[in-house]
C-alpha cells in the first residue's frame, strides 16, 4: 500500500547512447492534434543529453514524415505515446519501416507499456482522494480506457492494469470501463457501490476521447467524482516518456537495435 505523499520527479535520465541522437515522441493524432512533446518534456530532454527533441503525430500534423525529415541527428529514439501495442502501433511501425532516411531508428516501448505506470495513476489517484477529504478505502477507482471490438490490445491493457491496482492499491474498488468495447461508462457506475469515484483517464493525450466523451458520461455518476484527466498529459509521465527511450536504448545494446523494431521490420 501507498503511503499519502507528493508525487516528485526524479532526476533527469541519461544514457551515454542519447549524447548526438534525436527524441521522438510520436502521438495518435486525430481532429484536432498537437505535439506530443511540450516544451516542459523537449528541455527535460535535452538535461538528459538528447541533442534534439521533437514530437509529430501518426495522423495529422506536425505528421512523422515531415518531423523525421527534418532530423539532423543520424540516431533516433523513437517513443509512441500510445497506452498499448495495438494497431498505432503497428501502424507507427510500419510508416518507419517505408521510410527510407538511412537512420539508425530505435522504436522504443510505448507509454503505456511502461512498469511503473499502475504505481503513478495509483499514487495520483489516492492524492486526488485525499486531498477532498475522501477515504480511499471508502472510495472507487475508475479506469477508462478506449478499447476496441477489433483488436483487443486496448482492451488487455486496461484489464491488466485494473488487476495490478487491484493488488495492491488502497481503494475500496477497482473497475475499468471502455469507450468502445463492454462493459461501457454507465454499466460499471450503475455496479459501483462506493459512495464517492476517482476517475482516471487511460488515455495519452487529452483528445476529444479524454476531454470531452468521458467527462460527458461521468456526469451520470449521480454521486461525488473527481476526474484526473489523461494520464499521458501529468506531470509526472515526461519522467516515463524518457524512461522509455532508456528502455530503448538497453536494448539496442544487447541485441544491437531494439526488440520492437525487429518485430515490427523498422
Amino acid at each position: 500500500m501507498f503511503g499519502i505523499r507528493r508525487i516528485y520527479p526524479k532526476g533527469p535520465v541519461t544514457d551515454p547512447s542519447f549524447a548526438g541522437a534525436a527524441l521522438l515522441v510520436c502521438g495518435h493524432g486525430g481532429a484536432n492534434p498537437s505535439s506530443p512533446l511540450p516544451e516542459r518534456r523537449r528541455v527535460m530532454a535535452q538535461a538528459c543529453g538528447f541533442a534534439e527533441a521533437v514530437g509529430c503525430n501518426l495522423y495529422g500534423p506536425p505528421t512523422l514524415e515531415t518531423v523525421f525529415a527534418g532530423l539532423r541527428a543520424r540516431s533516433i529514439f523513437l517513443v509512441p505515446h500510445f497506452m498499448s501495442a495495438g494497431t498505432t502501433l503497428a501502424a507507427l511501425r510500419a510508416r518507419v519501416a517505408e521510410m527510407s532516411t538511412g537512420h539508425d531508428v530505435v522504436v522504443c516501448p510505448p507509454f503505456g507499456a511502461h512498469a511503473g505506470l499502475p504505481r503513478r495513476i495509483a499514487e495520483a489517484a489516492r492524492e486526488a482522494a485525499v486531498c477532498r477529504g475522501w477515504s480511499p478505502e471508502r472510495t472507487a477507482l475508475l479506469l477508462i480506457g478506449h478499447g476496441s471490438r477489433i483488436n483487443g490490445a486496448s482492451g488487455e491493457f486496461l484489464r491488466g492494469l485494473r488487476q495490478s491496482l487491484r493488488q495492491w492499491s488502497v481503494f475500496g474498488e477497482v473497475q475499468a470501463a471502455f469507450l468502445s468495447e463492454e462493459p461501457e461508462i454507465d454499466a460499471v457506475l450503475s455496479e459501483i457501490d462506493s459512495p464517492r469515484i476517482v476517475a482516471v483517464g487511460c488515455f495519452a493525450a487529452s483528445g476529444r476521447h479524454a476531454a470531452r466523451d468521458v467527462p460527458a458520461s461521468l456526469l451520470r455518476a449521480e454521486r461525488p467524482l473527481a476526474y484526473t484527466g489523461a494520464v499521458g498529459e501529468a506531470p509526472w509521465a515526461d519522467q516515463l516518456l524518457l524512461e522509455q527511450a532508456l528502455h530503448g536504448a538497453r536494448d539496442r545494446g544487447l541485441g544491437g537495435e531494439s526488440p520492437l523494431r525487429r518485430a515490427g521490420g523498422a
